[in-house]
């Protein structure tokens, strides 16, 4: 059997790239499907339901949530008013702080769409949990990483009726978030820190991320590689026969596992003679349960997250699960 490379198309990050590579994917090499769609910048979106290219990636963004093609592989985890919001990240805080109640959590984010669309979410979510939300702001630049944190460390610390809040949630990529904590870090803050990006071993190879990102709670939609479960033991052998090799691991590579684990359940599901239409029959009634992700369900999970998670910490130069992998029920969003 002659082994078929598929056609692989990279954005860089840029939309109009997103978009250049959604169409040649699609005009050029004629896919059925793509999987993953693994870019943060996810603007051909629209061109790919109307031109009805199932899709999959992680539902980090609000084009996972609606269009009738594309599918996140944790669902939606960005809903519109009318939807629901997973609560994995507040009751896993919850669980390393030994309850909400009485506790104050300040969140931060870039000054973009995005961002705007975090602070919404999380602030109700975490209220809703049970914290005192006292700083929820969508304010650092987006397209620069700040060389003086101070503006926002000062007023994030005062946030609490003048005195520092239990939890400083970060909702922006690693070079933030390394300048973010490090600047708290160095006014003897003893709170949690925490966000949603920093689950990577390649950070762990530098003594400056490392000693940065130290302490902090990293949020996970899907089961940590620290789990021993029979299902990630078969992930770690699938990446080591696709790598020839012991790699190390990262959400890269549970994107494209996850991506392509939905597309081929849902694709057998849908038969031998396969076709779009086939295709979305099956989705339209697909369940299955026990998955890295949790229980999926569709279309459920194109207007709601599957909802669960897990709390890893980075501590002394390895990542440590401090809060278990479990589902949670979500709350309606406002």
């Amino acid at each position: 059997m002659t082994k078929v490379r598929p056609p692989l198309r990279d954005d860089g990050q840029d939309p109009a790239k997103n978009l250049a590579a959604a169409r040649k994917l699609v005009q050029q090499d004629k896919v059925f499907a793509i999987s993953p769609m693994s870019s943060v910048t996810f603007s051909g979106a629209d061109f790919l339901d109307k031109e009805k290219v199932p899709t999959f990636g992680w539902g980090t963004v609000p084009q996972f949530c609606g269009p009738e093609y594309i599918y996140g592989f944790t669902g939606c985890l960005v809903p519109m008013p009318g939807g629901t919001i997973t609560q994995a990240w507040q009751e896993g805080l919850a669980d390393v702080m030994g309850g909400a109640k009485g506790k104050s959590v300040a969140i931060l984010a870039n000054d973009n769409d995005a961002g705007t669309f975090a602070i919404r979410t999380y602030k109700q979510g975490f209220a809703a949990a049970g914290f005192e939300v006292t700083y929820a702001k969508a304010v650092v630049p987006a397209t620069s990483t700040p060389s003086d944190w101070s503006a926002y460390t000062k007023e994030i610390l005062r946030s609490d009726g003048g005195k520092a809040p239990d939890a400083v949630v970060s909702v922006m990529q690693t070079p933030y978030n390394i300048g973010l904590f490090t600047a708290i870090k160095r006014t003897g803050y003893k709170g949690v820190l925490s966000d949603p990006t920093d689950y990577d071993p390649g950070l762990l190879a530098k003594s400056a991320t490392r000693k940065a990102l130290d302490g902090v709670h990293v949020l996970l939609t899907f089961e940590p590689f620290e789990s021993d479960s029979a299902r990630m033991k078969q992930f770690k052998a699938d990446i080591r026969k696709a790598a020839g090799k012991d790699v190390p691991l990262n959400m890269h590579m549970m994107t494209g596992y996850m991506s392509a684990d939905l597309f081929l359940a849902i694709a057998e599901k849908a038969g031998k003679n396969l076709t779009t239409a086939s295709f979305q029959q099956a989705a339209k009634g697909f369940k299955d349960t026990g998955t890295m992700v949790g229980d999926r369900e569709l279309p459920k999970g194109q207007k709601e997250s599957f909802g669960c998670g897990a709390l890893v910490q980075l501590k002394n130069g390895r990542y440590e699960v401090s809060s278990p992998y479990r589902c949670y029920e979500p709350i309606p969003f406002k």
